[in-house]
C-alpha cells in the first residue's frame, strides 16, 4: 500500500510518518488487509484496503476524530 501511495498518488516516501497494516472485519471485499497512513503536514489519517481484484482503494479518512467514509466505486 505504501507503493500505491508513493507511485499512484505521488506522495514522497519521506512524507509518510507511519503505516500500519491490519486485517479488517468489514463486509464484502473489504475484509482484507487495510493500511493506516499518516502523512507529514496533514492532520488526516487515511485507511486503504485491497479488494478482490487487487485494487487499492481509499476506504475512509479520519480528521480531528471524525471519520469520513469514501463512497466511491472503483
Amino acid at each position: 500500500m505504501i507503493e500505491y501511495v508513493t507511485t499512484k498518488q505521488n506522495v514522497p516516501k519521506n512524507d509518510i510518518l507511519s503505516s500500519e497494516p491490519f486485517i479488517s472485519n468489514l463486509k464484502g471485499d473489504k475484509n482484507c488487509m487495510v493500511s493506516i497512513i499518516k502523512l507529514k503536514n496533514d492532520n488526516k489519517i487515511y485507511f486503504y484496503y485491497q479488494n478482490n481484484d487487487n485494487k487499492i482503494i481509499l476506504e475512509s479518512y479520519n480528521e480531528d476524530g471524525v471519520e469520513h467514509i469514501i463512497d466511491k466505486q472503483e
